[in-house]
């Protein structure tokens, strides 16, 4: 709950958020819970907030487990997007489409990333290039 409430606050004070959810094979990987908490997302946030989910690689403390499936990304980023969030990625999965920024108007691709490195930006004055629609997020 504390966390939760600090996101709520943290977007009321207008202040940019974006979320990252490690997602950890059977602790919170479930449809179920990614279906609840991008509800809760959209309904408590809003639907542009970003959402990131990454892929868990076994370390430390916590070598009992496998390493997340791409498949598994993939299809948390296809529920929460199902949910109705416009703005959903997947990470720790280099190439895949997920990585990219696409306008939630038009939905061309305005972003294009290969992991931490962007080859391709058509965010122009923080508006889509293609639609001029405004594109949430800070942008330099």
């Amino acid at each position: 709950k504390p966390v939760l409430k600090s996101m709520e606050l943290i977007k009321k004070q207008g202040v940019h958020l974006e979320i990252v959810h490690l997602t950890i094979p059977t602790l919170n990987d479930s449809d179920k819970e990614i279906k609840e908490m991008s509800k809760w997302i959209k309904e408590n946030l809003g639907e542009f907030v970003p959402l990131h989910f990454t892929r868990f690689h076994p370390t430390y403390k916590l070598k009992n487990l496998p390493p997340t499936p791409s498949a598994t990304i993939i299809r948390a980023r296809e529920l929460a997007l199902a949910e109705g969030l416009k703005y959903v990625y997947t990470g720790n999965l280099p190439g895949n489409d997920g990585e990219n920024t696409y306008c939630h108007k038009c939905g061309k691709l305005l972003i294009r990333r290969l992991g931490f490195y962007i080859k391709e930006n058509k965010i122009k004055s923080g508006k889509c290039s293609f639609c001029d629609e405004k594109i949430p997020g800070v942008f330099i």
